[in-house]
This record gives C-alpha cells, structure tokens and sequence, in this order.
C-alpha cells in the first residue's frame, strides 16, 4: 500500500490526530498548573505584603492620632499660657503706672521739702545776721568810767550824820555782755571758731577754752557759742 493510499484513509489519518492531542494535554495541563500555581504564589505573597502594609497603615494611623492629640494639648497650652500673659501685661501696665504715680509725688516732695529748706536756711541766716549784728564789742571797763562816790551826808532820823554810799553805775552794755565776762554768739553759714575770734578780736584758744563741750568740727548753724571778753 503506497503512502498516498495511507494518508487518504480516514482512520489512519484520525488515529494520529488522537495521538498528538493525546501527548500534548498533559503538557497543557502541567502548564496550567505552573501557572496557577505561580498566581496562588503571587497572591500568598501580595496578600502578607498586604498585610504588613496594614499593619504599617495601622501604626501610622495610630501615630498621627497620638500626635494630634498631643498637638490639640500643646494648643490649649499655647492658648492658656497667652491669657496669662495678658493678664500679666496688664498686671505690669497698672503696676508700673501705680510706680511711675509714686515716684511723680516723692518728686514733688522732694521739690517743696527743698523749697521749705531753702526758706527755712534763708530765715534762719537772717535771724543770725540779726543776733550778730547786735553784738558788738564794748569797751573795756575802767576806773575813770564808774561814777565818784556823793560827797553829801544823809541825816539819819537820830539826828545824826552819815556819808551817802555811791552805788557804782551798771558796766552792762546795750548788748547784754558784761565786760570781763562772756557773750553769746549764734554760729552763721560759714562760720568757725577762728572766724568767731577774729571778728571779736580774742584769741582762738580762748573760745576753744570757753566751750569745752563743742566740737570745733562739727559746728551747725544756730548753734550758740561762748565768745569771752578780751582786752589786749
């Protein structure tokens, strides 16, 4: 039988076309298989990536939750520290405007208690000025200024005589120094114990001597000194 006969009989040509599907269905079959199997692979590892992305998702969520709760603290903070703030302001602003009140009136204290000084300094140096200048020096006492004795007699009621005493005349002079004795002088602005000397003309030891409870030093103004008399 030649090959023409062969291929155009029907079974022959049938028989084989079963055979070749016959070898290739089992590798169809592995084929499919590989590739599920690769898809369930995929799948298995897409789903625990999946999961590990939720879980990621889930902490971060859990994070910026805890951080917005930490930031709506912080703003009520912020908010609470800036009413005290103000309030402090405001504390500061009366606080320094009672201050700035007070230091207003101590200055003019200070002024008028200045003025008063100065005034009372005025007055005081006048009335000074006035006390010295009525203290002049006197004189010095002598024989020729006491008045002579009366050379008339005075009767007596026995019928007899007697001399009159002659009282000697006050050597007491206008100013109320007495000489011989000591005056008083009321310290000015300026003035010292040698100044007090040379003006009355007496030695600076002897005004010394003649106020051993002063303190040449430490003389104030109104101050009332010892000048005694000296006659050269």
């Amino acid at each position: 039988m030649d090959d023409d006969a062969l291929g155009n009989d029907p079974f022959i040509s049938t028989g084989s076309s079963r055979g070749g599907a016959a070898v290739f269905l089992p590798i169809g079959i592995a084929l499919i298989g590989l590739v599920l199997g690769g898809l369930a692979l995929y799948f298995s590892l897409s789903k625990g990536k999946q999961d590990e992305l939720s879980k990621q998702i889930t902490a971060k969520s859990d994070q910026i939750t805890q951080l917005e709760q930490r930031n709506s603290q912080l703003n009520a903070q912020l908010e609470k520290l800036t009413l005290d703030m103000d309030g402090l302001k405001q504390q500061l602003r009366t606080v320094t405007g009672q201050t700035q009140n007070a230091l207003n009136q101590v200055g003019q204290e200070i002024i008028a208690t200045r003025q008063q000084i100065a005034t009372n300094s005025s007055k005081l140096k006048e009335i000074v000025e006035g006390l010295n200048s009525g203290t002049t020096r006197a004189p010095a006492a002598t024989a020729s200024t006491r008045t002579p004795a009366a050379s008339s007699t005075a009767t007596s009621s026995g019928g007899t005589t007697r001399p009159a005493v002659s009282e000697p005349e006050s050597s007491t002079t206008s100013t109320g120094f007495v000489p011989g004795g000591i005056r008083s002088h009321v310290i000015a602005e300026g003035e010292t114990f040698s100044s007090v000397a040379s003006r009355y003309g007496v030695p600076l030891q002897k005004v010394i001597e003649a106020n051993p409870e002063v303190n040449p030093n430490r003389l104030q103004i109104g101050q009332k000194i010892n000048v005694p008399h000296h006659q050269p």
